[in-house]
């Protein structure tokens, strides 16, 4: 790799080789307080009114460039997920094509370039039911994309998360199973639960990823993972970026200006 100017920017060897056989790394305080404030104020801001499209909807509707996912839960509505957040609150864009996130991706894609495919606030509330089951990142770029291409025989593609609120033991953190294979994704039903994954994968061998404000996780598109409902009176919400290699996907992502090519670095990192 050939970068020098920005190198504090970049991601240690000792991080990308976790990266690469763990499938994932975690960059401890990467936002900064004032950072995720202001990350949280947005999110908060679309949380309020996720909750009075909600009177309307169950399911998706798009607002103001801005996808909206809910559902009904235990007889009250529910933010699944906040789509291309940034089209509605700039910032969020601003926040997701930061020096500190696109450097890295641009070391692990080994592209000075990527399409920025997500910009999402995922939100857990005290007990709202929200829950992902286990799956791997490929699996929701194949299902939304057919076409997708995995142009780097890697998955090409980067799934950045940051917790903006602490994640902890009950509010329904990630799971992982660590472990990347170099011959390729394992095989598992999208979205399955802990009994149905355990029929492939050795169940035991799941970690959860415990975060502190500003936290954020670098995920390999192999690593299985998936997240419980939050069972606390914490908040868990999280701020997500997800970047392709170019030629990688084929289908525009909900939300105005979505999927669009962006300059990761301006070195080469090749």
């Amino acid at each position: 790799m050939k970068y020098s100017s920005q190198q504090n920017l970049y991601l240690t060897e000792q991080q990308c080789k976790q990266y690469d056989t763990e499938g994932f790394v975690i960059v401890r305080k990467l936002f900064s307080k004032n950072e995720i404030l202001e990350i949280a104020r947005h999110a908060n801001l679309l949380k309020e009114m996720a909750f009075k499209l909600a009177n309307n909807i169950d399911d998706k509707v798009m607002h103001k460039g801005t996808q909206f996912v809910i559902s009904h839960k235990n007889k009250k509505p529910s933010i699944d997920r906040i789509v291309w957040a940034g089209a509605i609150e700039p910032k969020l864009l601003e926040f997701g094509h930061m020096s500190k996130i696109t450097y890295p991706v641009a070391q692990l894609l080994q592209s000075q370039y990527a399409d920025h495919l997500i910009n999402q606030l995922h939100y857990k509330l005290p007990n709202d039911g929200v829950k992902f089951g286990w799956h791997i990142d490929l699996q929701n770029r194949i299902k939304f994309d057919t076409n997708w291409n995995d142009v780097g025989r890697n998955g090409s593609f980067v799934q950045v998360i940051t917790a903006v609120d602490e994640h902890n033991i009950s509010n329904g953190p990630l799971r992982v199973i660590p472990g990347i294979d170099k011959n390729g994704p394992p095989k598992f039903p999208y979205m399955c639960d802990d009994l149905e994954l355990s029929k492939t994968i050795d169940i035991n061998q799941s970690i959860m990823l415990l975060l502190s404000p500003g936290d954020t996780v670098f995920l390999h598109p192999w690593i299985p993972h998936s997240s419980l409902p939050n069972k606390s009176v914490i908040e868990r919400k999280t701020f997500l970026n997800g970047f392709s290699l170019p030629g990688a996907n084929k289908k525009p992502y909900p939300g105005v200006g979505s999927a669009e090519k962006i300059c990761l670095s301006k070195e080469d990192t090749k």
